[in-house]
Protein backbone atom coordinates (compact mmCIF):
# COMPACT_ATOMS: atom_id res chain seq x y z
CA UNK A 1 0.00 0.00 0.00
CA UNK A 2 2.67 2.03 0.51
CA UNK A 3 3.85 2.55 -3.18
CA UNK A 4 -0.02 3.58 -4.23
CA UNK A 5 0.13 6.99 -5.71
CA UNK A 6 -2.80 9.28 -4.88
CA UNK A 7 -0.54 12.06 -7.01
CA UNK A 8 -2.50 14.75 -5.20
CA UNK A 9 -6.53 13.44 -6.06
CA UNK A 10 -8.40 13.54 -3.26
CA UNK A 11 -10.69 10.57 -4.16
CA UNK A 12 -7.88 8.54 -4.83
CA UNK A 13 -6.33 9.31 -1.06
CA UNK A 14 -9.88 8.58 0.25
CA UNK A 15 -9.69 4.95 -1.42
CA UNK A 16 -6.32 4.45 -0.06
CA UNK A 17 -7.16 5.36 3.36
CA UNK A 18 -10.19 2.95 3.08
CA UNK A 19 -7.69 0.56 1.88
CA UNK A 20 -5.56 0.95 5.00
CA UNK A 21 -7.94 1.05 7.55
CA UNK A 22 -9.66 -2.56 6.01
CA UNK A 23 -6.44 -4.06 6.87
CA UNK A 24 -5.84 -2.46 10.05
CA UNK A 25 -9.28 -3.24 11.47
CA UNK A 26 -9.79 -6.73 9.52
CA UNK A 27 -10.03 -8.91 12.21
CA UNK A 28 -12.74 -6.99 13.76
CA UNK A 29 -14.35 -6.45 9.76
CA UNK A 30 -14.20 -10.47 9.31
CA UNK A 31 -16.39 -11.29 11.98
CA UNK A 32 -19.08 -9.57 9.51
CA UNK A 33 -17.70 -10.92 6.53
CA UNK A 34 -17.44 -7.68 5.08
CA UNK A 35 -16.05 -7.66 1.99
CA UNK A 36 -14.89 -4.83 -0.66
CA UNK A 37 -15.30 -3.91 -3.96
CA UNK A 38 -13.37 -1.93 -6.35
CA UNK A 39 -14.39 -0.70 -9.20
CA UNK A 40 -12.80 2.05 -11.95
CA UNK A 41 -11.25 2.26 -15.07
CA UNK A 42 -8.24 0.42 -16.80
CA UNK A 43 -4.69 1.61 -15.27
CA UNK A 44 -6.38 3.26 -12.38
CA UNK A 45 -5.11 1.15 -9.34
CA UNK A 46 -7.72 -1.28 -8.79
CA UNK A 47 -5.38 -4.40 -9.17
CA UNK A 48 -2.50 -2.68 -7.03
CA UNK A 49 -4.88 -2.18 -4.31
CA UNK A 50 -6.12 -5.92 -4.54
CA UNK A 51 -2.55 -7.14 -4.73
CA UNK A 52 -1.41 -5.00 -1.63
CA UNK A 53 -4.17 -6.32 -0.20
CA UNK A 54 -3.25 -9.88 -0.60
CA UNK A 55 -0.06 -9.15 0.34
CA UNK A 56 -1.05 -8.16 3.89
CA UNK A 57 -3.60 -10.75 4.47
CA UNK A 58 -0.80 -13.50 3.21
CA UNK A 59 0.99 -12.48 6.42
CA UNK A 60 -1.28 -13.71 8.31
CA UNK A 61 -3.78 -16.33 6.35
CA UNK A 62 -0.89 -17.55 4.20
CA UNK A 63 -2.10 -20.68 2.29
CA UNK A 64 -5.81 -20.31 3.44
CA UNK A 65 -6.00 -16.97 1.01
CA UNK A 66 -7.19 -17.56 -2.29
CA UNK A 67 -6.08 -14.68 -5.00
CA UNK A 68 -7.34 -15.24 -8.92
CA UNK A 69 -8.57 -13.45 -11.85
CA UNK A 70 -12.10 -14.16 -13.03
CA UNK A 71 -10.38 -16.24 -15.57
CA UNK A 72 -8.62 -18.21 -13.26
CA UNK A 73 -12.05 -19.18 -11.50
CA UNK A 74 -14.00 -20.19 -14.25
CA UNK A 75 -11.38 -22.49 -15.12
CA UNK A 76 -11.60 -23.96 -11.48
CA UNK A 77 -14.89 -24.74 -12.24
CA UNK A 78 -14.00 -25.86 -15.92
CA UNK A 79 -11.23 -28.39 -14.64
CA UNK A 80 -12.82 -29.53 -11.86
CA UNK A 81 -16.50 -30.94 -10.47
CA UNK A 82 -18.62 -28.90 -8.88
CA UNK A 83 -18.19 -30.23 -5.82
CA UNK A 84 -14.47 -30.42 -5.51
CA UNK A 85 -14.62 -26.56 -7.15
CA UNK A 86 -16.08 -25.64 -4.11
CA UNK A 87 -14.98 -27.23 -1.35
CA UNK A 88 -11.18 -25.55 -2.72
CA UNK A 89 -13.12 -22.36 -2.31
CA UNK A 90 -14.91 -22.82 0.79
CA UNK A 91 -11.77 -23.90 3.01
CA UNK A 92 -10.02 -20.62 2.37
CA UNK A 93 -10.60 -17.81 4.88
CA UNK A 94 -10.57 -14.83 2.34
CA UNK A 95 -11.39 -14.70 -1.31
CA UNK A 96 -9.59 -12.26 -3.83
CA UNK A 97 -10.52 -11.73 -7.03
CA UNK A 98 -9.97 -9.66 -10.02
CA UNK A 99 -10.92 -8.47 -13.12
CA UNK A 100 -14.55 -8.91 -12.00
CA UNK A 101 -15.92 -7.35 -15.37
CA UNK A 102 -15.26 -10.76 -16.87
CA UNK A 103 -18.31 -12.05 -15.75
CA UNK A 104 -20.44 -10.68 -18.45
CA UNK A 105 -19.05 -12.88 -20.95
CA UNK A 106 -19.31 -16.15 -18.96
CA UNK A 107 -22.61 -18.08 -19.70
CA UNK A 108 -25.14 -18.38 -16.94
CA UNK A 109 -24.69 -22.03 -16.85
CA UNK A 110 -21.03 -23.52 -17.27
CA UNK A 111 -20.80 -27.37 -18.81
CA UNK A 112 -19.01 -29.67 -15.95
CA UNK A 113 -16.46 -31.89 -17.47
CA UNK A 114 -18.66 -34.77 -17.80
CA UNK A 115 -21.33 -33.37 -19.82
CA UNK A 116 -18.24 -32.04 -22.40
CA UNK A 117 -16.69 -35.50 -22.01
CA UNK A 118 -20.17 -36.75 -23.38
CA UNK A 119 -20.70 -34.71 -25.57
CA UNK A 120 -17.81 -35.65 -27.39
CA UNK A 121 -18.51 -39.44 -27.36
CA UNK A 122 -21.64 -39.03 -28.78
CA UNK A 123 -21.05 -36.01 -31.22
CA UNK A 124 -23.83 -34.32 -30.18
CA UNK A 125 -23.28 -30.19 -29.31
CA UNK A 126 -23.01 -29.76 -25.50
CA UNK A 127 -25.28 -29.06 -23.41
CA UNK A 128 -24.97 -26.42 -20.38
CA UNK A 129 -24.74 -28.70 -17.01
CA UNK A 130 -24.49 -27.72 -13.54
CA UNK A 131 -24.66 -24.80 -11.42
CA UNK A 132 -23.64 -21.21 -13.12
CA UNK A 133 -20.38 -19.54 -11.94
CA UNK A 134 -22.82 -16.90 -10.44
CA UNK A 135 -24.80 -18.85 -8.55
CA UNK A 136 -21.51 -20.41 -6.95
CA UNK A 137 -20.38 -16.84 -6.48
CA UNK A 138 -23.70 -16.25 -4.65
CA UNK A 139 -23.24 -19.44 -2.60
CA UNK A 140 -19.53 -18.67 -1.47
CA UNK A 141 -20.32 -15.08 -0.56
CA UNK A 142 -23.16 -16.09 1.53
CA UNK A 143 -21.05 -19.28 2.97
CA UNK A 144 -18.51 -16.43 3.79
CA UNK A 145 -20.56 -13.77 5.40
CA UNK A 146 -21.93 -16.57 8.16
CA UNK A 147 -18.33 -18.17 8.30
CA UNK A 148 -17.02 -14.25 8.31
CA UNK A 149 -14.76 -14.53 6.09
CA UNK A 150 -14.25 -11.34 3.54
CA UNK A 151 -14.58 -11.76 -0.93
CA UNK A 152 -12.79 -8.52 -1.94
CA UNK A 153 -13.28 -7.74 -5.73
CA UNK A 154 -12.15 -5.97 -8.43
CA UNK A 155 -13.17 -4.34 -12.15
CA UNK A 156 -13.32 -2.22 -14.98
CA UNK A 157 -15.99 -0.03 -15.43
CA UNK A 158 -19.46 0.07 -13.39
CA UNK A 159 -21.17 -2.96 -11.85
CA UNK A 160 -24.28 -2.34 -13.90
CA UNK A 161 -22.04 -3.86 -16.76
CA UNK A 162 -20.60 -6.74 -15.42
CA UNK A 163 -24.36 -9.14 -15.93
CA UNK A 164 -24.18 -9.68 -12.24
CA UNK A 165 -27.76 -10.51 -11.71
CA UNK A 166 -29.44 -9.44 -9.04
CA UNK A 167 -28.63 -11.79 -6.65
CA UNK A 168 -25.41 -11.43 -6.92
CA UNK A 169 -25.07 -7.47 -6.82
CA UNK A 170 -27.22 -7.20 -3.71
CA UNK A 171 -24.63 -9.89 -1.55
CA UNK A 172 -21.61 -7.55 -3.17
CA UNK A 173 -23.66 -4.63 -1.99
CA UNK A 174 -23.47 -5.40 1.47
CA UNK A 175 -19.59 -4.79 1.47
CA UNK A 176 -17.73 -1.82 0.81
CA UNK A 177 -17.28 0.04 -1.82
CA UNK A 178 -14.32 2.14 -2.99
CA UNK A 179 -14.39 3.64 -6.94
CA UNK A 180 -11.14 4.52 -8.40
CA UNK A 181 -10.67 7.81 -10.75
CA UNK A 182 -9.42 8.27 -13.89
CA UNK A 183 -5.78 10.55 -13.83
CA UNK A 184 -6.45 13.56 -15.18
CA UNK A 185 -4.25 15.41 -18.08
CA UNK A 186 -1.69 16.86 -15.36
CA UNK A 187 -1.16 13.40 -13.58
CA UNK A 188 -0.65 11.64 -17.13
CA UNK A 189 1.97 14.31 -18.20
CA UNK A 190 3.93 13.82 -14.94
CA UNK A 191 4.10 10.69 -15.77
CA UNK A 192 5.22 10.59 -19.22
CA UNK A 193 7.83 13.60 -18.14
CA UNK A 194 8.70 10.93 -15.33
CA UNK A 195 9.39 8.14 -18.09
CA UNK A 196 10.93 9.96 -20.84
CA UNK A 197 13.53 11.22 -18.06
CA UNK A 198 14.02 7.58 -16.74
CA UNK A 199 14.50 6.11 -20.07
CA UNK A 200 16.57 8.99 -21.44
CA UNK A 201 13.71 9.62 -24.26
CA UNK A 202 14.78 12.36 -26.76
CA UNK A 203 10.90 13.81 -26.20
CA UNK A 204 9.69 18.04 -26.05
CA UNK A 205 7.48 18.81 -23.63
CA UNK A 206 5.00 19.24 -26.57
CA UNK A 207 5.46 15.36 -27.59
CA UNK A 208 4.44 14.35 -23.96
CA UNK A 209 1.73 16.09 -24.00
CA UNK A 210 0.41 14.96 -27.19
CA UNK A 211 1.38 11.41 -25.64
CA UNK A 212 -0.36 12.32 -22.53
CA UNK A 213 -3.57 13.59 -24.35
CA UNK A 214 -4.01 10.44 -26.49
CA UNK A 215 -3.18 8.03 -23.59
CA UNK A 216 -6.18 7.99 -20.95
CA UNK A 217 -4.54 5.92 -18.71
CA UNK A 218 -1.10 5.02 -17.11
CA UNK A 219 -0.92 1.34 -18.43
CA UNK A 220 -0.99 2.91 -22.04
CA UNK A 221 1.50 5.52 -21.18
CA UNK A 222 3.71 2.87 -20.03
CA UNK A 223 3.56 1.08 -23.64
CA UNK A 224 3.98 3.79 -25.50
CA UNK A 225 7.21 4.58 -23.56
CA UNK A 226 8.16 1.11 -24.10
CA UNK A 227 7.35 1.35 -27.93
CA UNK A 228 9.10 4.37 -28.09
CA UNK A 229 12.49 3.15 -26.86
CA UNK A 230 12.42 -0.03 -28.91
CA UNK A 231 12.07 2.46 -31.75
CA UNK A 232 14.78 4.95 -31.07
CA UNK A 233 17.09 1.72 -30.41
CA UNK A 234 16.25 0.58 -33.78
CA UNK A 235 16.94 3.75 -35.13
CA UNK A 236 20.19 4.06 -33.60
CA UNK A 237 21.32 0.73 -34.75
CA UNK A 238 20.65 1.38 -38.23
CA UNK A 239 22.35 4.98 -38.24
CA UNK A 240 25.30 3.08 -36.35
CA UNK A 241 25.35 0.65 -39.77
CA UNK A 242 25.43 3.25 -42.18
CA UNK A 243 28.10 5.36 -40.41
CA UNK A 244 30.20 2.09 -40.76
CA UNK A 245 28.85 1.70 -44.36
CA UNK A 246 30.31 5.33 -45.11
CA UNK A 247 33.61 4.97 -43.63
CA UNK A 248 34.50 1.56 -44.96
CA UNK A 249 37.28 1.99 -47.80
CA UNK A 250 36.64 1.56 -51.09
CA UNK A 251 37.92 -0.79 -53.39
CA UNK A 252 40.61 0.51 -55.63
CA UNK A 253 39.86 -0.06 -59.28
CA UNK A 254 41.92 -3.97 -60.31
CA UNK A 255 45.20 -3.61 -62.19
CA UNK A 256 44.98 -5.56 -65.18
CA UNK A 257 47.86 -5.17 -66.39
CA UNK A 258 49.43 -6.79 -63.65
CA UNK A 259 46.58 -9.77 -63.65
CA UNK A 260 47.53 -10.42 -67.37
CA UNK A 261 51.28 -10.86 -66.63
CA UNK A 262 50.67 -13.07 -63.82
CA UNK A 263 48.42 -15.15 -65.70
CA UNK A 264 50.46 -15.16 -68.93
CA UNK A 265 48.09 -13.68 -70.84
CA UNK A 266 49.11 -11.31 -73.97
CA UNK A 267 47.70 -7.94 -74.59
CA UNK A 268 45.49 -8.37 -77.92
Amino acid sequence: LASFRTDGNDQKAKVLKIAESYITKFDALRQSGIGMVFIGECGTGKTHLLRAIGNELFRTLGSDLYYASLSDLELLFAGRSVLAARQELLSKEAVLIDDFQHLSRIPDKTPTTASRFRAQLVAEPEQPAGPSVREELCLLLDRFMDQGKPVIVAGVGRPKEWSLGKALLSRLETGLWAELPEPDLDVRLRYAQQQAKFRRLPLSREQLLLIAQHCPDVRRLSGVSARIISRTAEMRECSKNMCSVRQRPMPSAPNWRAIRASSGVSAL
